[in-house]
């Protein structure tokens, strides 16, 4: 993916790295997953089915997702899950 957005704007990968990050503080791969990350919080909330929120973020595992998601957020997609139901239910 990242060489093909490079082929697109005629830079090198490397170059496009280097940029990506002086812009945005990370690194491509993580900016990433941070994304699946912040659209998988959306959709847990919606489906609440972790296998397949996964999948719809483009993990290939639910395992893997989960351990993807508890290092970027702390808690398991369960967790995540279960705090966000108690918030909705005690409004």
């Amino acid at each position: 993916m990242l060489e093909d957005i490079a082929n697109e704007v005629h830079v090198s990968k490397n170059y496009l790295c280097y940029i990506f990050k002086k812009k945005t503080g990370y690194n491509f791969g993580k900016y990433i997953t941070l994304l699946r990350i912040n659209r998988a919080k959306k959709l847990i909330k919606e489906y609440k089915i972790i296998g397949y929120v996964s999948y719809k973020c483009g993990f290939s595992s639910h395992v893997y997702f989960s351990i993807i998601f508890k290092k970027f957020k702390r808690m398991s997609p369960i967790e995540y899950k279960n705090k966000t139901d108690n918030l909705i239910n005690n409004k």
